[in-house]
């Protein structure tokens, strides 16, 4: 940014994200520059600089090695149509944000991105020298491209949910959101595995049983011994039988809203698998966050429109 205050603002609102470290450039040639020298974990980027322009220095950011994957936030004082939108996102945009930045909606989504970069490393570190290393990565980099896409969030949820099935191991699962009543959950889609399921799907899922455990803890659980602990009071007749169950909440700016179960592993869930899910969920959080700025945008968008041309029929 070559807005000195900008820049001011957006180091002072980060000061209480803990152990990160904050690299600033004052026009796009610099940010490439610094792109090729070190690997970051997000970048804010202005739309408007001299020389390059936002769009520009993303997209050049995007040929490096390092950084060619990284989440970039656009910041702009200016009015953005839906062209600069969508080129935005094809830069590999995650985000806008108008400029002056608010802060209480800035810190968190940087932290957000944070934790998320924590957790790709945690999950590298893990699996460095396995072979499952690099299908795991392949997976993640699946589910990462799918939220930097601009899909719906169904289609971009399901495909996070089939990577999250083949790294882990499970047969069968679905992702479902909370209703705005925050009592049930409204299922986008199940994937029964190949085994009967004899439930009515338009019988309410409501918050309870492992299921709420997730919800209320906002941490990945699991057990591997569901069809015989005291979770089965609780399920419907008919439902698809269930050995092992896995449920990986769907947490945006420190709210449940949503869960990604995972079922009928052959073997045993594992500490991996749940760190595994953890991140799945992680993209598809931020996957449901995005499609709902998007759907903002377009309809501030419409509404400048109608305004316009009220203004114009006046």
């Amino acid at each position: 940014d070559d807005d000195m205050t900008s820049l001011f603002t957006m180091k002072a609102s980060l000061k209480e994200v803990p152990r990160i470290e904050i690299i600033t450039a004052e026009n796009g040639y610099d940010a490439i520059d610094l792109a090729n020298k070190y690997e970051f974990a997000v970048i804010v980027l202005d739309v408007c600089m001299p020389g390059l322009d936002g769009f520009e220095t993303a997209q050049q950011i995007r040929s490096s090695r390092l950084n060619s994957k990284t989440p970039i936030i656009f910041a702009t004082a200016l009015q953005v149509d839906e062209s600069s939108i969508f080129k935005g996102y094809e830069n590999g945009a995650v985000d806008y944000m108008a400029k002056p930045l608010e802060v209480r909606m800035f810190t968190p989504k940087v932290e957000r991105f944070v934790e998320i970069y924590r957790s790709q490393r945690h999950l590298a570190e893990d699996l460095e020298g396995t072979q499952r290393k690099v299908d795991d990565l392949d997976s993640l980099l699946v589910a990462a491209s799918a939220v930097l896409s601009i899909d719906d969030f169904k289609t971009t949820s399901r495909k996070v949910f089939d990577e999250a099935k083949k790294t882990t191991g499970a047969t069968a699962g679905y992702v479902a959101l909370l209703s705005i009543d925050g009592m049930e959950n409204e299922v986008l889609f199940l994937d029964a595995g190949g085994r009967p399921c004899k439930v009515n799907p338009e019988l309410p899922m409501p918050i309870r049983g492992l299921r709420e455990v997730a919800y209320s803890s906002k941490e990945t659980v699991y057990d591997n011994s569901f069809s015989s602990s005291k979770w089965m009071e609780f399920m419907p007749e008919g439902h698809v039988p269930l050995d092992n169950v896995l449920f990986a909440p769907l947490t945006v700016e420190g709210r449940v809203v949503g869960v990604m179960g995972l079922a009928n592993k052959a073997g045993d869930f594992t500490p991996e698998d749940a760190r595994l899910a953890t991140a799945f969920s992680n993209f598809a959080a931020l996957a449901l966050r995005n499609a709902r700025n998007l759907d903002r945008l377009k309809e501030s968008q419409r509404n400048l429109v109608r305004a316009q041309v009220q203004a114009g029929m006046g």
